[in-house]
């Protein structure tokens, strides 16, 4: 199939909640229920399909088109392969693990339950990361912050240590003062079992995009 689609005439991304254009003289708006609250746009009638997402552990994206909701995405973020086991490695040498997400709570909630995490901190914008991890670094917490995209990047500088994971974005990759070269969170148990020499009561922060 091939498809011929022109550039937008406009265009606005909002970290963490979506995206605006402006196409063929229609107003597109792409995003959480957040950004579609702030547009004025009722989502009532597809509340309970948009549970079943979260539910399903899947991010509801939502499309509407001229104020008028049109249709549901349903991603999903499957875990890495050996996140199950890098996780339970961690969590038995007594470091807490702790899932940190812009995504809903539900949807948090799902992904945590499957991966045996059992403190979460969802519903967070990629900008107050940061703030999350201070407020944890003065629970007296040494913060170990493993993340890939670009919105992690000052989190990962704010982190005691900052994992950044090999495949990622260059600005995490730059931002990250551990580079993990192979795409395998299994490497952050190696990483850890060095540091933990002369790092006691760390926690770690996951995006679970990264599990």
């Amino acid at each position: 199939l091939s498809l011929s689609i022109r550039e937008p005439s406009e265009f606005i991304a909002t970290p963490g909640r979506g995206a605006m254009a402006v196409y063929n003289g229609n107003n597109i708006i792409v995003g959480n229920q957040s950004q579609m609250k702030d547009e004025g746009i009722d989502t009532k009638i597809a509340e309970e399909s948009i549970l079943k997402l979260q539910n399903e552990g899947k991010t509801a994206v939502l499309v509407a088109v001229n104020k008028d909701l049109v249709g549901i995405i349903g991603l999903l973020d499957t875990p890495k392969a050996g996140a199950k086991i890098a996780l339970a490695k961690l969590k038995s040498s007594g470091i807490e693990i702790v899932m940190l997400t812009g995504d809903n709570e539900r949807t948090a909630a799902t992904i945590a339950k499957d991966l045996a995490i059992d403190r979460v901190i969802a519903d967070v914008m990629p900008s107050d990361k940061v703030e999350v991890i201070k407020k944890l670094q003065r629970e007296g917490k040494k913060i170990a912050m493993v993340g890939d995209g670009m919105n992690d990047a000052a989190a990962l500088t704010q982190a005691d240590v900052g994992i950044a994971i090999g495949s990622g974005t260059d600005i995490a990759l730059e931002a990250g003062k551990v580079v993990l070269i192979r795409d395998d969170l299994i490497d952050v148990v190696a990483a850890i079992e060095i540091s933990k020499k002369t790092v006691n009561d760390t926690a770690i922060l996951f995006k679970y995009s990264d599990l």
